[in-house]
């Protein structure tokens, strides 16, 4: 796991229960634009503290499990 990770799983600051997008980004390997295009698409739902984009862990967790499973090519020609 990598450092940058592992500080935003362990981190206990003032939003202990919510990622900042660019936390969230950083997560889930998306770009600020893709995490915006899921909240605007509904399929990640978002809240706002100040100016600051906020998600939930568990929302995240939710997206994140929704996401289509891989399937590799062996899989789809077997």
């Amino acid at each position: 796991m990598s450092k940058a990770i592992r500080t935003l799983t362990t981190d206990s600051s003032d939003n202990d229960g919510a990622f900042t997008l660019d936390e969230f980004c950083a997560r889930y390997g998306l770009s600020r634009s893709g995490a915006y295009r899921e909240i605007n698409a509904e399929r990640l739902a978002a809240k706002k503290r100040g100016a600051r984009t906020m998600i939930d862990r568990a929302e995240a967790n939710r997206w994140f499990e929704g996401l289509p499973r891989f399937e590799s090519r062996t899989e789809a020609t077997a």
